[in-house]
């Protein structure tokens, strides 16, 4: 694939959604740091970091139909990064306390999720698994793990009714995941 086009790829989507919808579109970019791990222990760091300087320039800079952007990552940013140059940029990181509780479920969701479906009896193994983050002030569970017992318990509770001759239970909105 041509360079210039992977570069430009993120805004030309997001020029083209924004002349669709009308509205600046907002990107969310979820582990950015993954092909630089991965480019760093394969030996093409300078190519991997020269390409995403590229991405990131044209995506979140020079991008005209963009709202604004949100990154996730655990690398540690620095001033020589792939970040040079970018405006308004704000490094929130799991040190800030006044966003403890976006990292992840807090307890008290994971007990209403439970709750929604019925599941509530499931709380101390749910608790037990998956409350494995602790920033700062506040435990964090990890949505996907969350979601995806819920979804596995739900389903298994379904198949059950259904063989036994119980009323079929509604399928959840995260059947799909």
């Amino acid at each position: 694939m041509d360079d210039d086009i992977l570069i430009s790829g993120i805004q030309m989507l997001s020029h083209l959604l924004y002349k669709h919808y009308g509205q600046k579109t907002v990107i969310l970019i979820d582990e950015y740091d993954v092909p630089l791990d991965k480019a760093f222990q394969n030996g093409y760091y300078k190519e991997m970091v020269s390409l995403i300087r590229g991405i990131f320039g044209m995506a979140l800079k020079t991008n005209d139909s963009l709202q604004f952007a949100v990154l996730t990552g655990c690398l540690r940013i620095s001033k020589e990064s792939i970040f040079t140059g970018l405006n308004n940029f704000e490094v929130l990181s799991i040190l800030n306390t006044q966003y403890d509780e976006a990292f992840g479920f807090t307890d008290g969701e994971v007990k209403q999720i439970l709750e929604d479906y019925d599941l509530s009896d499931h709380y101390p193994d749910v608790k037990e698994w998956y409350d494995g983050y602790h920033f700062r002030n506040t435990d964090i569970y990890c949505p996907w793990d969350v979601i995806r017992y819920c979804k596995i318990c739900v389903l298994t509770l379904s198949l059950c009714r259904r063989i036994s001759g119980q009323t079929q239970v509604e399928t959840p909105w995260f059947a799909d995941l």
